[in-house]
């Protein structure tokens, strides 16, 4: 007798566009595939379902997204990933299926359609998830990918990993409620993940506040992370925000249409710091202030700014109830031992460059900032800088500077 390669879903009773619950007839098929190790495909049309749960290595797909699954009257759909007890286990593959949350609830343990914590080797391709009440996928202390998904309409962040390594490649994102990607850690360390080639638009901060939502990419504490190639349109907030992750690598991406600082490398508390940052090569357009490399007062250093090309930052208003701010209309603000290089600057509403090493937390040593070979067009001013202290040390040469404002305010340097 030939061996069977795979299982299908419609040999366990689970019937395509019944209207009735299917739960219980997926996880049977679901164990099934777990305890004899074969992929489970499930066929094309619709499928209503709460919560199945995935506990040993398997491989769920479909194809082209046509298998659909939808909530029942008592929740949202949601496909599972945990281990029952122990370690983390390996080896778990999600393809080619959609869900639609159709904004219904999901338990409260429940953080995304897909919802997955200890999992060595997940993989997450081609899948279309939308209409989430909460998160599209939610990682735990995962390894794997997340490759090439349509998520939309996720209530709150389209795709988050916390405490994990994971490589987040090649999706579409769009109409994000608060982050569109999120990598965290529960407390300051190397993280090693990748955001790279995704597009990313419309993300919104329905939490409000002052910029921890509202960002296309955030970054949580979450050291030597590398976010590149992605393209970003329509944030209420930041592109692309590193909150006290050390060593973060931001090259070559592109943003357009955000409302706060496109790039962001901040350490805002005492608690949380960051030591390293690159922003390389990356192309901003239309933002509330280009790129801010900042918070040295609590220890934030170190940043190398280079390559990038920032056009047409202006001031604009963030309001948040009673708390409103402009932005800075800038181009880069850089805060100790930073070295700005090589940039194009044009169509900022105030400075192109801001240096500020002052050395605010008395660290030991001097603080460092220069910025050499930069080109500066039609912005109110080119290049300021200031120094607070007798330690700071502050090198400005080699700038091309053209146009700019006649407000006795401004000048060139």
């Amino acid at each position: 007798m030939p061996t069977a390669t795979s299982l299908n879903a419609a040999d366990y009773a689970m019937a395509a566009n019944s209207g009735r619950d299917e739960t219980p007839r997926f996880q049977a098929a679901i164990n099934d595939a777990q305890s004899k190790q074969l992929p489970l495909f499930v066929p094309a049309g619709s499928y209503h379902i709460g919560t199945v749960t995935i506990t040993a290595p398997v491989v769920i797909y479909s194809s082209a997204g046509r298998a659909i699954f939808r909530g029942t009257p008592a929740q949202g759909p949601c496909i599972a990933a945990a281990p029952r007890s122990g370690g983390a286990f390996g080896q778990v593959r999600i393809s080619e299926i959609t869900i639609d949350g159709a904004d219904s609830p999901l338990p409260a343990n429940k953080l995304g359609l897909i919802d997955v914590s200890q999992i060595h080797g997940l993989t997450i391709e081609r899948c279309i998830l939308k209409n989430s009440r909460v998160g599209g996928a939610y990682l735990s202390q995962v390894t794997g990918v997340v490759t090439n998904n349509l998520i939309d309409g996720a209530a709150e962040t389209a795709i988050a990993s916390r405490d994990g390594t994971v490589t987040i490649d090649g999706n579409t994102i769009t109409n994000s409620g608060n982050q569109g990607v999120q990598i965290s850690r529960s407390r300051i360390g190397d993280d090693r993940s990748i955001v790279s080639n995704n597009r990313i638009s419309n993300t919104s901060a329905n939490r409000r506040g002052s910029g921890a939502y509202g960002n296309a990419i955030l970054v949580y504490r979450a050291g030597k992370v590398l976010v590149t190639g992605n393209k970003i349109a329509g944030s209420a907030f930041s592109a692309i925000r590193a909150n006290s992750g050390s060593d973060v690598q931001i090259i070559g991406n592109e943003t357009a249409g955000n409302q706060e600082c496109a790039i962001y490398i901040e350490a805002p508390d005492a608690t949380d710091t960051y030591n390293g940052c690159t922003i390389a090569s990356n192309v901003v357009r239309d933002c509330g202030a280009g790129i801010n490399v900042v918070n040295q007062d609590y220890g934030g250093r170190r940043g190398v700014i280079t390559g990038n090309q920032i056009v047409g930052s202006t001031n604009k208003r963030i309001v948040d109830g009673a708390y409103s701010y402009e932005t800075w209309g800038t181009g880069i603000l850089a805060c100790a031992d930073v070295m700005v290089s090589d940039n194009i600057i044009e169509n900022c509403e105030s400075w192109g460059i801001i240096l500020d090493p002052t050395n605010y937390a008395r660290a030991p040593g001097a603080f460092i900032a220069q910025a050499s070979n930069n080109m500066l067009k039609n912005c109110a001013g080119g290049i300021v800088f200031c120094r607070n202290d007798a330690t700071a040390v502050i090198a400005v040469g080699g700038n091309t500077i053209y146009n700019i404002s006649g407000d006795p305010k401004y000048g060139a340097i």
